[in-house]
């Protein structure tokens, strides 16, 4: 199993549901390495909370974050890419891990956002490599 496909799998079991803090942490704290390898500066930001209302009529208060990180700052061509890394999957849905099925993983996120994640880190790496 290649490197990616590990990558992937990993970040596919770690429930990121918005509700989940500790998930969404977790997430952080691997894709920051993942960025920091190879950006100029890298930094996380708390955002305003989000406040919700769940359908138990019960009101929350969940954290945000954003985490930026910049290559060239100062290059006279400047590109913006942005992805989140929440799941619609709550910590109570069965569908909570990675699986693969053939040549093919099936996972929370294993299409949206973590592996589109993964596409835009090593994407950004193999143009490095090329630059």
């Amino acid at each position: 199993m290649d490197q990616i496909t590990q990558k992937l799998i990993a970040l596919a079991n770690i429930n990121t549901h918005w509700q989940n803090t500790d998930g969404i942490k977790d997430t952080f704290d691997l894709i920051f390495k993942e960025f920091k390898s190879f950006s100029d500066t890298i930094k996380q930001y708390k955002l305003p909370p989000i406040k919700q209302t769940n359908i138990t009529g019960q009101s929350m208060t969940i954290p945000t974050w954003a985490l930026v990180a910049k290559k060239r700052p100062d290059a006279p061509i400047k590109v913006l890419l942005s992805i989140h890394i929440d799941t619609v999957y709550p910590q109570t849905s069965p569908f909570q891990s990675c699986t693969e099925k053939g040549a093919r993983l099936h996972g929370p996120g294993v299409c949206d956002a973590k592996g589109g994640l993964l596409i835009l880190l090593h994407g950004l790496k193999a143009f490095e490599k090329k630059n």
